[in-house]
């Protein structure tokens, strides 16, 4: 969270009104510790508002909430509507354990459309409170999404039916394996539960469902179902899961791939502005029909780092890693086994109070382990996408959003070649 930020941000705000002059100015300079003796030098001025307004934002920075959650109290009697004051209140309810006060104090705060800044370091307290809560009460979680859009490649088609193969020569590939656009409508619906198992561990549960109908591809409509069950927990600044997916999915409305497996996550905050995480996932793939030749265990790590940057628009970097393979289950097919490996970059920021944006470029390369069975050549795939999005919260559970991403997929068979243009719109609706 970014604690540091926002009460520079806050002191900044109050500055405004008519306050102390030394106190101010310590609190600009980020001198809390300062600001709170020097406050407490003068008990006989507790119960003068623009008093009251400063010694509780430094005391509460200072590590003394209590103190500073009484003098916000009484200064709110007087001015309810100053941002500065309900925020720091807020903070200072969070700080006590007074998660429900909390809660309310940020949410008014979000009403009164605050900064960007503030707005997303208003949101971080509001996601640790529900991520706190998890603890001693169980949470419900629930949403739903419709969207469309236009896909220039649902089926991975390549872009000219004339191709050149390894020991085959010149072929014609057929009319559905070649690059033809379509309208395309998505729906989802999904749910998250927890429950207190521990004094620092909860259980959980998540559910989601995915559908994708194409106006001129039907053959690669797709339903893709997923769900995991586990538990969690936070210590000190380290938080972690574990625990178990299960995944199925239909394309052209016939079964076509299961997935059974596990994972476990790890993340810890470095400071105000930083957090690095990490989390592995194993399992297996199990194919329906005339694909069950491309079963196959897999296991992949991923590693990231996410930092906010003291600038214009709050931007947020992400720098993304990882690894891994697929081992397909029998021995005589390895040329569908492969190792990946890849990264993504990507930085987000808010422009306006319930406005964010975010650009991203993602690559991945693919290496299989043998020859391919009838053409004779080791396939080697190199993905690379770059993508757009820009969301609008108009109310706090609703979120419109638009994507648009251009990705190509290069391979050392032609066949395997293609290119991808998607622009997106969905709207999503959470209940809580």
């Amino acid at each position: 969270m970014k604690a540091a930020a926002l009460a520079a941000a806050l002191a900044t705000l109050a500055a405004h009104g008519q306050t102390p002059d030394e106190l101010r100015v310590m609190l600009e300079k980020g001198l809390a510790n300062q600001a709170y003796e020097a406050a407490r030098k003068s008990p006989d001025r507790l119960g003068d508002p623009a008093f009251d307004l400063y010694f509780g934002i430094a005391a509460i920075n200072a590590g003394h909430a209590a103190e500073g959650v009484l003098a916000l109290e009484r200064f709110m009697l007087a001015d309810p509507g100053n941002l500065a004051a309900r925020v720091e209140l807020a903070r200072g309810y969070f700080l006590l354990g007074e998660d429900q006060r909390a809660r309310e104090e940020f949410e008014a705060a979000l009403a009164q459309s605050p900064s960007p800044a503030m707005s997303r370091a208003i949101t971080d307290y509001l996601d640790a409170l529900r991520a706190r809560q998890s603890r001693y009460r169980p949470t419900f979680i629930a949403h739903v999404e419709l969207g469309g859009g236009y896909d220039s490649n649902p089926r991975a088609g390549v872009d000219n039916p004339l191709l050149t193969l390894p020991t085959i020569g010149e072929v014609t590939i057929a009319e559905t394996g070649v690059r033809q656009s379509s309208r395309a409508e998505l729906a989802g619906v999904g749910f998250r539960v927890t429950a207190p198992a521990g004094a620092r561990t909860a259980a959980f549960a998540a559910a989601q469902a995915d559908f994708t109908r194409y106006a001129r591809a039907a053959d690669f409509d797709q339903n893709t179902y997923g769900g995991s069950a586990g538990f969690m927990g936070q210590w000190r600044d380290h938080s972690w899961r574990a625990g178990a997916v299960e995944g199925y999915q239909t394309l052209g409305s016939v079964p076509y791939r299961r997935t059974h497996g596990g994972f476990a996550d790890w993340g810890r905050a470095l400071g105000d502005r930083a957090a690095v995480s990490a989390g592995v996932q194993a399992g297996r793939f199990e194919y329906a029909g005339t694909n069950t030749v491309r079963d196959a265990d897999f296991a992949t790590l991923a590693i990231s780092l996410r930092r906010a940057i003291a600038v214009a628009l709050d931007p947020q970097l992400e720098l993304a890693m990882n690894g891994g393979y697929e081992r397909n289950i029998h021995d005589e097919r390895q040329d569908l086994s492969r190792n990946l490996y890849g990264g993504r970059l990507g930085v987000a920021f808010a422009p306006f109070a319930t406005w964010t944006a975010g650009i991203a470029a993602t690559y991945q390369r693919s290496r299989y382990r043998e020859p391919d069975a009838l053409l004779l050549a080791t396939r080697e795939d190199r993905y690379a996408a770059a993508e757009a999005n820009l969301a609008w919260k108009p109310w706090r559970y609703l979120t419109l959003r638009l994507e648009y991403t251009e990705a190509r997929n290069e391979s050392s068979i032609a066949l395997f070649e293609y290119r991808r243009r998607t622009a997106l719109i969905r709207g999503r609706y959470e209940f809580r």
